[in-house]
Parts: C-alpha cells; sequence; structure tokens
C-alpha cells in the first residue's frame, strides 16, 4: 500500500509518475463521461487522452478500442461506482484487456462505501497483476480536508510508487494517517453516512424535479443525482437551478457530457431545508 495525500493528488500525478516506466506508451484510456482530473494528469504528463465511448447503459465500451490504442496505452482508468453518474459495473473486461496488451489499470474505487443499488466488486477480485486501486476516507468518513488516501494492488508497481511518492514529497503526513487508520477500523459511522447522503439524494431529487415538473432519477451509487436538461443544455438549466432555487451545481461540460449537471448531496441538511422552502416541498 502506498499512502497519498487523498486521491485526487494521487489521481493527478499517477501518470506523470508512470510515464518513465515505458516511454513508448503515450495514451491514457478515460471514460467518456468522467471526473476531469484524470484527463487533466494525463495531459500535465505529457500524455495523451483517448476517450472511451459509452455503451446505452452508461458503462465504459473498453472492447470499442482498437488493438492499436491498446498497444500504445500506458494506463487505463476505470471508476465504479462512477462520478458523476453513479453507474455501477464490473471492470472484468476491461481487466482481461489490459493485461492482454500490457497496460496498467488504475481503477478509482472512493465510492465504493455508498452504493443504493445491486453490488460493486473491487478491480481486485480480479487479482492485483498490473492493478492498482485508489481508495480515500474523504467520502467514507467525511474526512476530505484530512487529505488521506491509498494505492493498493500490483506489490511491484506498488513499491515503485512508493519508493518514488517519497522522493518526492508526495507523501500524507503521520498525524493524518494516524487519523485515518481510526477512522479505518470504525463501520459505524460510515453507516450514518450512507443513511445521511441516501436521504439527502432522495430530498434533492424532489427539489429538483419540481423545478423540472418531471422526476429526477435516483443513481445507482455515489453521492450526486446527474440530471438531463429538458432542452439539453445543462448550463441552461445551472442557471435555472441558481435563479430559481439558489441552487450551484456543477454544468456536466466539465465531466464531459454538456447536456447534463450534477448536483452534490454533500450539502448540508440544513442548506436542503432551505432549497425544499423555496421550491414550496415544505
Amino acid at each position: 500500500m502506498a499512502p497519498t495525500a487523498g486521491s485526487k493528488e494521487a489521481i493527478a500525478t499517477l501518470p506523470w509518475l508512470l510515464a518513465p516506466t515505458a516511454p513508448q506508451r503515450t495514451i491514457v484510456l478515460v471514460p467518456a463521461v468522467a471526473y476531469p482530473t484524470y484527463a487533466d494528469g494525463a495531459r500535465a504528463a505529457g500524455l495523451e487522452v483517448v476517450r472511451v465511448p459509452l455503451d446505452e447503459d452508461g458503462v465504459p465500451a473498453f472492447d470499442a478500442l482498437s488493438p492499436e490504442v491498446w498497444r500504445r496505452t500506458l494506463l487505463a482508468w476505470t471508476n465504479s461506482p462512477a462520478n458523476p453518474t453513479g453507474v455501477v459495473y464490473d471492470v472484468d473486461e476491461v481487466v482481461t484487456l489490459a493485461r492482454r496488451y500490457g497496460a496498467l489499470l488504475a481503477s478509482d474505487e472512493v465510492y465504493s462505501d455508498f452504493v443504493w443499488r445491486g453490488e460493486v466488486a473491487s478491480a481486485l477480485s480480479h487479482g492485483t497483476d498490473g492493478v492498482v486501486v485508489l481508495v480515500s476516507i474523504s467520502k467514507r468518513s467525511n474526512l476530505a480536508g484530512l487529505r488521506v488516501g491509498a494505492l493498493i494492488g500490483d506489490p511491484g508497481l506498488v513499491a515503485t510508487l512508493v519508493q518514488r511518492r517519497r522522493a518526492l514529497g508526495l507523501l500524507a503526513a503521520g498525524p493524518s494517517q494516524a487519523v485515518a487508520a481510526e477512522a479505518l477500523m470504525d463501520e459505524e459511522h460510515v453507516e450514518e453516512q450512507r443513511a445521511r447522503y441516501g436521504a439527502r439524494l432522495r430530498r434533492l431529487a424532489s427539489v429538483v424535479g419540481g423545478v423540472l415538473g418531471e422526476a429526477v432519477p435516483l443513481p445507482a451509487a455515489g453521492l450526486y443525482l446527474w440530471v438531463r436538461a429538458p432542452d439539453g443544455d445543462g448550463a441552461s438549466l445551472a442557471r435555472l437551478l441558481a435563479d430559481r432555487l439558489g441552487l450551484v451545481v456543477a454544468p456536466g461540460a466539465g465531466f464531459g457530457d454538456d447536456r447534463f449537471v450534477r448536483v452534490s448531496a454533500t450539502v448540508k441538511d440544513q442548506a436542503i431545508e432551505v432549497l425544499e422552502e423555496r421550491g414550496g416541498i415544505r
């Protein structure tokens, strides 16, 4: 295991740390709709980003990529449960493809404690060879400001990352790691967080649905509503929600699809009460 200063830092620096190990591999695979830091980190490392198309269920279709693309791939990103869509999927197919072509697989699993429908399996359930998983206490324990996460998986790869990260000072502070260790040994507070976020998602879906005049679907997992704008203009919907409710959301263009907005359940319960009043729900 390689402790990290939060998962975002690890996501951003992983392509940069890996690039010297295979200079002939210049591609990073990123789901077409995804957390922006996957692509930002790849570009910062001077690598090419190839977007993986989504199938009708919102699952990245890694098998749609050509063998030539795969042979040039350094790193493939998966994210189940996914940010922003909340889609849950099995990564067995992409693990097989990555191993066949000698690429590395990075599985971002920071939302795995918040699954509302179905089940989610870690990429490590398919073995550690060529696989590294990113985890964090920021979501499960509501400790984002502590900046503690970890890279877990392929022993040789993790050992290399530990050495390089230590040399560059990419470390989580010792006191922060001690707090994280205590948090990881307690599941009671995670259950409380899960109940809290589930309730917030339902309440936010009701508020936003009231503005749209139609039901807003709840995600299969994660902490966000991924809401499609009725007219296909996510930026316009973001402005409408800000004007009508004072609700600030993230336009979907930043995640790869400008038809949507992302609504976060990290807003406080008191703020949701205000939104409900403004929306005429209370």
